[in-house]
């Protein structure tokens, strides 16, 4: 019988600092890469509180297969609990076995009442430095 074999990735999301930037809704995350996608991820570290406002919150998530350079991340939530808007400011994914960083900037709600929406798919930013 073949070994399953995962590929890990340290996810490192920020909540920004504004007023009401902190959400109660469930997380879900997806990486896109070169060569594939991961698996939909929901982000939770049960029962610790998550993406509150200036949070810091890691995650490590798995991908079934070499995802190749990341171009890309989706990243939403499903609108529900009592404040649902989020404020992502920016987002780090670092390949665990190569440790091959990737820095994201959002700077966007994630928010029906701000005029927005729940889902924002996020570019890799090239040739930044480390925060």
């Amino acid at each position: 019988m073949p070994s399953t074999f995962f590929l890990s990735f340290l996810v490192t999301l920020y909540t920004g600092s504004r007023w009401g930037a902190g959400t109660t809704a469930d997380v879900f995350l997806q990486l896109i890469g070169q060569n594939g996608m991961s698996n939909v991820h929901c982000l939770r570290q049960p029962p610790f509180p998550l993406f509150q406002k200036g949070s810091t919150n890691c995650f490590l998530v798995t991908a079934k297969e070499d995802l190749g350079d990341l171009g890309s991340l989706r990243v939403w939530h499903n609108n529900k609990a009592p404040s649902p808007s989020w404020y992502l400011s920016r987002a780090k994914v670092e390949n665990m076995s190569t440790r091959k960083t990737w820095f994201f900037m959002c700077r966007k709600w994630l928010a029906l009442d701000k005029g927005g929406s729940c889902q924002h798919l996020v570019q890799a930013v090239q040739g930044f430095g480390s925060w």
